[in-house]
């Protein structure tokens, strides 16, 4: 199997891996608020991604590196925070739709920050992204302003913007720092802010719910560490594809354990987003890039 083929695989294992985890946060989401899954996710993953450094000694960061860490972490952070927001409001495979706007975004942002010109197929692909997430927002009958689903819609939204400008800044760290020094660092700095400020209003999993915030923590980690070998084995034009594997995991989970059915729509409009996204692939040549999972 060739390095592309491998880095795909390596990054339709992530995706499965990451949406078990999502459908895990999505299962507490009705007893804990964004903030409180963040703190889990944070404090296991950490102890995962210690345990990595400490195995694999990539050594420390500059002082320079470690503030482009802070910036990409806080942004991260953020991106995190919306998601599982949006996981406790809104349908598995519908979320799953909007994340897949973030390569659009990349292009974006990487004609500003990197100066990367945006071609035609380009501009062709940000058409289709928003006319894709247009089909699936405007034909959904919750949405309503002042409904109980806007807001998980509009942190949805928001949530692949932010990360594909994480993606962007990361870009500009690619090739000089090891994969377990990147996850590290970001558990380590989303650390340092979310557990002060959520620890004490954070009561403890019972029964159940530990399980699954260990699982959350562990699988979270596990998807997160092959989600940014395979990006920085291959360019991420190629490996992208992978995310689109996320509609299909997040429609089969959300079946089996949420009864939920994706309407038509969201099929439609999912298909112009890939559209849209491939036109961005086809469009550019991506360098290698370590792309970490929102949280």
């Amino acid at each position: 199997m060739s390095l592309d083929r491998s880095a795909i695989a390596l990054a339709t294992l992530a995706i499965l891996l990451l949406t078990v985890m999502d459908a895990l946060i999505k299962s507490i989401a009705v007893r804990f608020d964004a903030f409180q899954i963040m703190y889990f996710r944070t404090c296991v993953g950490l102890i995962c991604t210690a345990l990595l450094f400490a195995l694999l000694k990539p050594g420390w960061p500059t002082w320079k590196q470690v503030k482009a860490h802070a910036l990409r972490s806080a942004i991260m952070m953020v991106t995190g925070l919306m998601f599982f927001h949006a996981l406790g409001r809104m349908p598995l495979a519908e979320l799953f739709v909007y994340t897949f706007t973030a390569p659009v975004f990349v292009a974006l942002f990487g004609s500003q920050i990197l100066k990367e010109r945006l071609s035609g197929p380009v501009v062709a692909g940000l058409a289709f992204g928003f006319a894709g997430i247009l089909v699936i927002l405007l034909t959904d009958p919750t949405a309503r302003f002042g409904g109980s689903s806007l807001d998980g819609q509009i942190a949805g939204i928001l949530s692949p913007i932010t990360y594909a400008l994480g993606m962007v800044l990361l870009r500009k760290q690619a090739g000089s720092e090891p994969v377990s020094r990147i996850i590290f660092m970001q558990s380590l700095l989303i650390g340092c802010v979310i557990l002060p400020l959520v620890a004490w209003r954070t009561p403890f999993p019972q029964e159940t719910d530990f399980y699954k915030v260990i699982a959350i923590g562990v699988i979270g980690t596990a998807g997160n560490f092959a989600l940014t070998t395979a990006f920085s084995k291959a360019e991420a034009a190629k490996v992208a594809v992978a995310e689109y594997t996320g509609l299909i995991w997040a429609a089969l989970i959300g079946y089996a354990f949420f009864a939920e059915t994706p309407r038509a729509m969201v099929w439609i409009g999912g298909s112009l987003v890939i559209i849209g996204c491939l036109a961005v692939a086809r469009g550019r040549t991506l360098k290698p890039v370590c792309a970490p999972d929102a949280a």
